[in-house]
């Protein structure tokens, strides 16, 4: 650790002694004395001491030997030095600043310094003697580990605290800023425990760390926690290992934020790791058995990691949707607050068999998560988003007779219910029943978004009423099922009726054929071209062009060319046919198309099918050159 440099037999006394400020490093209190007495290296000190080659390089410095020098008693020294205690099973304990940590946990013989912590302080923190010290807890710095100059690592051998062995001198050295503010945080707690501080402090209330539970928490645990989130992401991502500053990092995020960032912690953790087919399939403990062995069953204090505990099964319970919380993790194993179910355990709280469960899903009356492994497929619930109940009172009316007590085709009225636009609260005598509650509550919603204006008449070669909406040839169960999902989120607005059943809702023709035309397109995986055309305001012949320039992208269903709804968007967001330039300006295309060559202004001529011609468009960034003020939609002759 030091080199014996030849000196003097006898014990010299120091010039100068210094006594040892509180919470300094042991080493680094050595080095400052060294520094104070101009030696070249701390190594004089120590053959001063009396001490031989093996007691020099050892982090238990002889302490009386040291305190013979210093003219002090050796208990004096003890109070901070790296005195050695019982080992276990984890290898060899050292006591700091009263505190018994284990050697993995230190990193005195790698030697690193914040230079602004010891120009403000005038000596080196014990804070730095800890192997997960990888950023100042005061300034945000990496700690300096090498000389900026020769490349070397910083020794503990070298003439001063802020002066390197090659004579470079450190004060004004930075290895940078790590820049996230949970780390820093983290590293403030670092600092406070090993001193004894209360954790109070601005910084950490930020970063919403779990400081309550956190003040329960003894020093060593709060090391033995970073070390085992470490563990936990590289067991995860597979890795051979990872490094201290990741695993720092890793921490400060999962318990900031808390305990959302625990969540996330998860999430990632889960996402990454392999899982066997068995894995997939067994209860949510199983799946995270690295996680749950290495914090729960590898000599953590179960008092003091409570809170994580707790953190866990609330995870498990409640938001990780791959497996099921099997009760015997819980504390209180009769508790049962758990969102995410199995079958069984739903048909249980329902009342009814699992086989109805299995129906009621494919009949939309529930929404599971559903997780797959091979060829074998698990359905789990979560119980947040509701789910329906038995009821004495109402009704049971069937599929059939629903869609006329409603006032809607039944195959709508049934993919309204798939997709979860008709809320099912109740359950029928069957599975393909509806509740006379329900749907009293459905027809209500529907009139009451159309307002109280009943109209006698209207006009009918712009508006029509959602009966004929219904019996319109255009548009299938889904296609129209999207009108009436459209006008229950105000996406499409309703005119008045001229009754006072949901049929006789005014609605106008225009926007019910663009809402058919959109979920069709949908439904069909893109647009035929001359909808395209219609669409952009051009000739269909000019569409063909179009995909073959790859302007467009055909989709690869049907037999009739289609396009992505994709590629339309962002076509229609980068060009605007020049017909509807000019007729924004009053003018001819001709004549814009002059203006554009004065202006230096290229077009995209896409060429018709018979090659003889061709339509022009233009760049939407050259359109707002000309002097018009309209949006890219205005552009268009129709959407």
């Amino acid at each position: 650790m030091v080199s014996m440099n030849p000196a003097h037999d006898d014990v010299v006394p120091l010039m100068i002694t210094p006594a040892p400020y509180e919470g300094e490093s042991f080493l680094g209190f050595v080095l400052r004395t060294s520094d104070l007495n101009r030696y070249d290296t701390p190594g004089h000190i120590l053959r001063y001491a009396g001490m031989n080659e093996n007691e020099a390089r050892s982090v238990r410095l002889p302490v009386d030997k040291l305190a013979k020098l210093y003219g002090c008693n050796s208990h004096e020294l003890e109070q901070f030095a790296y005195t050695n205690t019982e080992g276990s099973r984890y290898g060899k304990k050292f006591t700091i600043l009263g505190h018994s940590l284990y050697a993995q946990d230190l990193s005195i013989k790698k030697s690193k310094i914040c230079a602004k912590c010891i120009l403000e302080s005038g000596y080196i923190d014990a804070y730095w003697d800890l192997r997960y010290a990888v950023v100042c807890p005061h300034h945000g710095e990496i700690p300096l580990t090498s000389c900026p100059s020769c490349g070397c690592r910083l020794s503990f051998s070298r003439p001063r605290m802020l002066q390197c062995r090659c004579g470079y001198n450190l004060s004004k050295s930075s290895a940078g800023i790590l820049g996230a503010d949970e780390t820093v945080a983290l590293s403030e707690l670092l600092y406070r425990k090993l001193h004894g501080q209360p954790l109070a402090s601005e910084r950490l209330q930020q970063a919403k760390f779990p400081l309550a539970e956190l003040e329960k928490v003894e020093f060593r645990t709060v090391l033995g926690l970073i070390n085992r989130f470490g563990r936990v992401a590289q067991k995860a991502e597979g890795k051979a290992n990872i490094s201290d500053t990741t695993a720092v990092i890793l921490t400060a995020n999962a318990l900031a934020d808390w305990p959302q960032g625990l969540y996330s912690f998860l999430d990632q953790a889960g996402d990454s790791a392999k899982f066997t087919a068995e894995e997939k399939h067994a209860s949510f403990t199983s799946q995270f058995k690295v996680f749950n062995h290495a914090f729960f069953k590898s000599g953590l204090p179960s008092d003091e990691i409570e809170f994580i505990r707790n953190a866990f099964i609330e995870y498990g319970g409640n938001h990780w949707k791959r497996g099921i919380l099997d009760k015997r993790v819980l504390i209180n194993p009769d508790d049962t607050h758990r969102n995410i179910v199995g079958i069984d355990e739903l048909a249980g709280k329902i009342g009814v068999r699992p086989v109805t469960v299995k129906q009621m899903v494919k009949a939309g009356l529930i929404k599971p998560v559903v997780t797959h492994s091979g060829n074998r497929e698990r359905m789990l619930f979560d119980l947040t988003n509701g789910y329906p109940t038995r009821k004495s009172e109402g009704k049971s009316i069937s599929d059939r007779e629903a869609g006329k007590y409603v006032g809607i085709p039944v195959s709508v009225l049934a993919n309204l219910r798939k997709t979860g636009t008709f809320r099912v609260r109740y359950l029928g005598t069957k599975v393909s029943s509806y509740h006379e509650y329900d749907l009293d509550a459905f027809k209500t919603s529907l009139i009451e978004i159309s307002g109280d204006c009943v109209f006698s008449d209207f006009d009918q070669s712009e508006y029509m009423t959602l009966t004929d909406a219904m019996r319109a040839k255009a548009g299938g169960p889904e296609s129209k099922a999207r009108v009436i999902s459209a006008i229950l989120s105000n996406e499409l607005t309703t005119h008045g009726r001229v009754g006072n059943e949901v049929g006789d809702i005014i609605l106008e023709r225009k926007a019910v054929k663009s809402v058919i035309q959109e979920m069709k397109s949908h439904i069909m995986q893109g647009r035929l071209a001359s909808e395209v055309a219609e669409y952009l305001g051009c000739d269909i012949e000019v569409i063909s062009w179009l995909v073959e320039n790859e302007y467009l992208d055909q989709t690869k269903s049907g037999v009739h060319l289609r396009v992505t709804e994709k590629t339309l968007a962002g076509f229609s967001g980068r060009y605007v046919f020049l017909i509807n330039i000019a007729k924004a300006l009053s003018t001819t295309t001709r004549g814009i198309m002059h203006r554009c060559d004065n202006m230096g202004i290229s077009l995209l001529y896409a060429q018709r099918a018979s090659g003889k011609s061709s339509q022009p468009f233009m760049a939407i960034e050259d359109a707002a050159k000309f002097d018009i003020s309209i949006s890219t939609a205005d552009f268009r002759v129709n959407q």
